[in-house]
């Protein structure tokens, strides 16, 4: 009788955690920005206004890994507009199909509340970290005493004139751009290294020792990092010359056959999930119903148990022992010490070959004198060995796909 207590009791609990996942949910407090948001944070008004211009906008509601390969966006000459925080973070292959498809002749505009604090921003992903993984720079909070604004009072919004620092076709006829914060919010700017030297700042902050747009090239691309992701959000998108911003982006970046593409996809829009369509499908509830119908016959039977419990225990295999060395080595060996060995053995492979002499400090250099390694793959190998010796840890799956590549191209 206890048994079948436990088993009816666990059973209504299911159905109320089913439930909780399944049914829809209310509205978020703070809707996520996408091309579809008509809130004052969403980006409905630049769309419009895209379209309106006879720009061809997409809303692209899936993973971006297979962007490179999608035969309705034409290789070259687009412009892909990501907000950070996600909602859903970017997986490995998604960020290096990025870096491939910008590389070949496209342009990345990254758009992250990293100067302004937004109502939606605070429930996102980490942002500085993936960041840093995205681009290969790393952003850090001023240091001065000014490095932080405040509202003056909680939900307080407001504006920060931003001001070109030179002349730049980014920046042609911009005299002055407002972004906005709803919360107080630290200022940062990248650190200056070898990695992140190439990196131009075209925007700075009024008032303040800190930039708000930069722009870098990863290959035939380029990526316009805007460090205030209000700056194109339907309230301040009408303000000062923050249009006519957006419309040198376009002019300069956009191809005869390019596409303004939104990754409402990390915002929470997805083609893969329809609740709608879920809902109204007659076989979710004849399924429900034939479930329910056997629990019921399944309670009211003379035992509670389908089959008798298996209590025969097998013999240690080969492939237990596997199992139980690689869990002892990865508590014995850290990540750091991971990565730098990867790095080492790579290095030894290209000395055997006779590419390089014994590594040491001069050997990235060296190999960037070899014309069959690809710059740019290189140049974020290089980042991740100057992240492992200051004992940080780094994307070792990403790491390992670009040594195979390089491995590759030498081939």
């Amino acid at each position: 009788m206890n048994d079948r207590l436990i088993n009816i009791g666990g059973m209504l609990i299911a159905l109320v955690v089913l439930a909780a996942l399944m049914l829809p949910q209310g509205d978020a407090p703070f809707p996520r920005p996408t091309s579809e948001a008509e809130g004052m944070r969403g980006y409905a008004a630049m769309a419009r206004w895209l379209a309106a211009n006879q720009i061809p906008v997409v809303s692209h509601r899936a993973r971006l890994s297979e962007l490179p390969e999608d035969p309705s966006v034409a290789s070259t000459g687009n412009i892909l507009f990501i907000t950070m925080p996600w909602k859903t973070p970017l997986s490995h292959d998604e960020q290096e199909a990025v870096e491939f498809w910008v590389s070949r002749g496209n342009t990345l505009v990254l758009v992250a509340a990293l100067n302004d604090t937004l109502n939606w921003s605070q429930t996102g992903l980490s942002l500085i970290e993936d960041l840093h993984q995205m681009t290969s720079i790393t952003f850090a909070a001023l240091e001065a005493e000014d490095r932080v604004i405040r509202t003056g009072m909680i939900n307080a919004t407001i504006e920060l004139p931003l001001y070109p620092t030179s002349s730049h076709p980014l920046t042609r006829d911009v005299v002055e751009l407002v972004a906005s914060t709803d919360q107080f919010t630290n200022l940062h700017n990248p650190i200056r290294t070898l990695y992140s030297s190439s990196i131009t700042g075209l925007v700075e902050v009024s008032g303040y020792d800190a930039d708000a747009v930069w722009q870098v090239h990863w290959g035939s691309g380029s990526v316009v990092i805007v460090g205030m992701a209000s700056l194109f959000s339907n309230r301040d998108i009408a303000k000062a010359d923050n249009a006519r911003f957006l419309n040198n982006i376009v002019d300069l970046h956009l191809g005869e056959d390019g596409q303004f593409i939104f990754d409402d996809y990390h915002q929470g829009l997805s083609t893969l999930y329809d609740p709608d369509a879920f809902f109204a499908d007659s076989r979710l509830w004849w399924t429900v119903l034939f479930a329910l119908g056997f629990w019921a016959v399944y309670m009211v039977g003379s035992s509670v148990r389908l089959v008798d419990p298996d209590q025969k225990i097998s013999d240690p295999q080969q492939g237990d022992l596997v199992k139980a060395l690689g869990g002892f080595m990865t508590r014995k060996l850290t990540a750091v010490d991971t990565g730098r060995l990867m790095i080492d053995e790579w290095l030894s492979e290209l000395e055997a070959k006779g590419l390089i002499t014994e590594p040491d400090e001069t050997v990235w250099s060296k190999l960037r004198n070899l014309p069959l390694l690809d710059k740019h793959i290189l140049k974020l190998i290089e980042a991740d060995a100057a992240t492992l010796a200051d004992n940080k840890k780094v994307n070792l799956i990403r790491l390992h796909n670009h040594i195979n590549t390089l491995r590759r191209n030498m081939s």
